[in-house]
């Protein structure tokens, strides 16, 4: 359930990226942020804007195929929280900072139980958060994130990082 909300949000991007680029051509400039596809879906709607009929009526089915890929989201949404709130382990993690109800849920899906793990640092690893190793001599040599691990869940991680309050994450805890 969770790998199959991807393509959909995957899509719904590439339709709004796409018709922001056509509104664009005839000279409705709006905002690229998620804000602005209310309004980019009313210009189109209430033909507020002076646009041609051919681009009007594509624009109109780019805007169904939006609000279609919106309610699918959703309806996998609800049902990810509704499996959230049933397990007491996804409660658990909801208590961290930044975790919401669907990374809660692909973390208990897609991780190895907790117990696997010595310390934070071999879940990271296992994440691909963990820097390249290019360590001799007694020198540390630490290179770029390697990114070669669990990406589904590291995504959701990393968009949820800027979620978190840095008052209420201090070190030493």
């Amino acid at each position: 359930m969770f790998r199959s909300r991807d393509p959909y949000l995957r899509q719904r991007t590439q339709l709004i990226n796409a018709m922001h680029g056509d509104l664009a051509e005839y000279s409705v400039l709006l905002p690229t942020s998620r804000a602005s596809v209310a309004r980019m879906v009313a210009a189109v709607r209430d033909r507020s804007e002076d646009l041609p009929a051919p681009v009007f009526e594509m624009a109109l089915l780019m805007v169904e195929d939006i609000e279609q890929f919106t309610n699918k989201v959703a309806t996998i949404d609800k049902t990810l929280k509704k499996i959230a709130q049933g397990s007491p382990e996804a409660k658990r993690l909801r208590t961290m900072p930044g975790v919401g109800p669907i990374t809660a849920v692909a973390i208990e899906a897609f991780c190895p139980p907790a117990k696997s793990f010595n310390r934070g640092r071999g879940f990271a690893a296992w994440l691909g958060l963990a820097p390249r190793q290019n360590s001799t001599g007694g020198k540390d040599r630490l290179g770029r994130i390697t990114k070669m691990g669990q990406r589904d869940i590291r995504r959701l991680l990393v968009t949820g990082a800027p979620l978190m309050d840095v008052r209420t994450c201090t070190a030493g805890q």
